[in-house]
C-alpha cells in the first residue's frame, strides 16, 4: 500500500536546516498548523495546534533552502510516512513525517520577507516576466 498524499498549510516553526549528504541535500523543517476561532468577545484563539516534521530532498531542498524562513506561511504537498526508533534510554518512539513533493510559499509571507523574488530574477522565457509580450501571447 502506498503512503498517503497529504497537504499541510501552516507556518514554519524555525529556520530550516540544510544538510549535505552523499545521496543529495536534505532540508528539514517543522510546520505548525492550527485552527483559529474567534470568541464572543472578539479575541482570536488557536485550537488544535499540531506540528509536522517535513523533509525535502535534492532539487526541492536546494530551491527552498534559500527562501524559507521562520514564521513564513507555506503549503506542503507530500507523502506521509511513519517510522519507529529507540532512544538512547531504550524508549520506543514513533514519528510521522512528510516527504515534500512540492512546497509553496504564501504571497502574504513573501510581502513580509526581504528575500522575495523580483521580476528581474525570473528567466526571460517566462511569459509573465517578459515585458515585450502581451496578454494575447499567453498560453491559455
Amino acid at each position: 500500500m502506498a503512503n498517503p498524499t497529504v497537504v499541510i498549510e501552516g507556518r514554519l516553526a524555525a529556520d530550516p536546516e540544510l544538510k549535505s549528504l552523499a545521496t543529495g541535500n536534505l532540508l528539514k523543517f517543522r510546520v505548525i498548523t492550527n485552527d483559529r476561532t474567534q470568541t464572543s468577545s472578539g479575541e482570536w484563539v488557536d485550537k488544535d495546534v499540531s506540528g509536522w516534521n517535513i523533509e525535502a530532498w535534492s532539487k526541492i531542498a536546494d530551491s527552498a533552502s534559500g527562501v524559507l524562513e521562520k514564521g513564513m506561511s507555506v503549503i506542503v504537498i507530500g507523502t506521509q510516512r511513519q517510522r519507529s526508533y529507540e532512544t538512547p534510554t531504550g524508549e520506543k518512539r514513533t514519528v510521522t513525517e512528510i516527504k515534500a513533493n512540492n512546497i509553496a510559499v504564501s504571497t502574504y509571507s513573501l510581502s513580509k520577507s526581504n528575500s522575495r523574488p523580483s521580476v528581474t530574477d525570473m528567466q526571460n522565457d517566462d511569459v509573465w516576466a517578459t515585458p515585450s509580450k502581451s496578454f494575447a501571447d499567453t498560453p491559455f
